[in-house]
């Protein structure tokens, strides 16, 4: 199993107009974790999404994810999406402190598992 963990956003980070400022992605039976976007954080001008965490195919996981004492605006969709499709898994958010203005405040979808197989 592939995986990245432990990385950390510290200080003045600044994430400005995009599509998706942030996504994390974890596919074919990989590892997504430990990601910290600490304080001060910035996602400033227009995008579609602000924030997209997405699992897809088994056994692939996400989490250990925290965004924390964030800015964040601009977005014309969900500002932040989470999405486990077939049985990806995905654990351990944490948003905390976060000032959020414009878009939807977010979303969080379970795509149903494919047909089961006896």
């Amino acid at each position: 199993m592939n995986s990245v963990n432990g990385l950390r956003f510290h200080g003045d980070c600044v994430f400005y107009a995009g599509g998706v400022r942030v996504r994390i992605f974890a596919g074919n039976g990989s590892r997504v974790g430990d990601v910290f976007f600490n304080p001060v954080l910035q996602m400033d001008g227009t995008s579609y999404k602000d924030f997209q965490m997405i699992t897809a195919s088994a056994p692939s996981q996400a989490g250990s994810v925290k965004v924390r004492g964030a800015w964040i605006a601009g977005s014309s969709n969900n500002q932040v999406e989470i999405t486990a499709n077939a049985i990806g898994k995905i654990d351990s958010i944490e948003f905390r402190g976060n000032w959020f203005k414009g878009g939807r405040k977010g979303s969080q979808r379970r795509q149903p598992a494919g047909p089961k197989i006896r």
